[in-house]
């Protein structure tokens, strides 16, 4: 290790031991990371742990002897501050999700390139959240659906309130109630600012509220 420099201390969850001991020496290639453990299994994970004393895990998202979802729902609640880190052969859109939730600081793909696994492992260390392209996509597919489903929410709320709102003005409603500014949401309508004024102002009268915030709270309460 170089003077100065904090060792990362890695352990490998890996049901494949050749894989990896690839992995660890590209790992080493670096002065300041270390693998301190290597285990095909997770059944004597966390009497591992307790020996090495790892900063960060790289473990199998799912194979026939790992279950990395419940390892690191487990491994999460008794050591919070260790950086989990998932690989994978392909992109399963439920267990991605499912990671997350259980705290997964980062997913990489297995045909990852040597400097990228060292780069994930330096940042999730670091406190970042890292995602390979694939998972990322997913996440912003998910948070467009979240987004039009929180339209959907909205226009049947108001509704619900014998609120009638034109197309025009559920889109800016919708934009209002995410905080967007008139320029901004006149640039994402393409329309000019004076006619997104002109829109809120009829809202504001089908709503019977005469302030900017106050219309925010009340649209933001409906898809609650």
């Amino acid at each position: 290790m170089l003077e100065g420099c904090e060792l990362i201390r890695v352990l490998l969850v890996q049901e494949q031991r050749l894989f990896s001991e690839g992995v660890k020496a590209i790992i080493e290639t670096e002065p300041e990371l270390e693998v301190v453990g290597i285990t095909e299994t997770s059944s004597k994970l966390l009497e591992l742990i307790e020996q090495v004393e790892p900063d960060v895990m790289l473990i199998d998202i799912k194979t026939g002897k790992i279950d990395g979802i419940q390892t690191t729902t487990v491994v999460k609640e008794k050591y919070p501050h260790i950086k989990v880190v998932f690989l994978s052969d392909e992109i399963d859109e439920e267990l991605v999700l499912r990671g997350i939730n259980v705290g997964a600081d980062g997913f990489i793909m297995r045909d990852m390139y040597p400097d990228t696994c060292k780069g994930v492992i330096r940042r999730v260390h670091r406190g970042e959240n890292v995602l390979c392209g694939k998972v990322a996509k997913i996440l912003v597919q998910k948070v467009r659906e979240l987004t039009k489903d929180k339209k959907t929410i909205l226009s049947l709320r108001l509704e619900n309130n014998d609120i009638s709102l034109t197309a025009r003005e559920l889109d800016i409603a919708h934009l209002l109630m995410r905080g967007k500014s008139n320029k901004r949401i006149a640039h994402r309508l393409q329309i000019s600012e004076g006619t997104v004024k002109n829109y809120i102002s009829e809202i504001y009268q089908k709503i019977n509220i005469r302030r900017r915030k106050d219309a925010i709270d009340f649209l933001k309460k409906l898809v609650k």
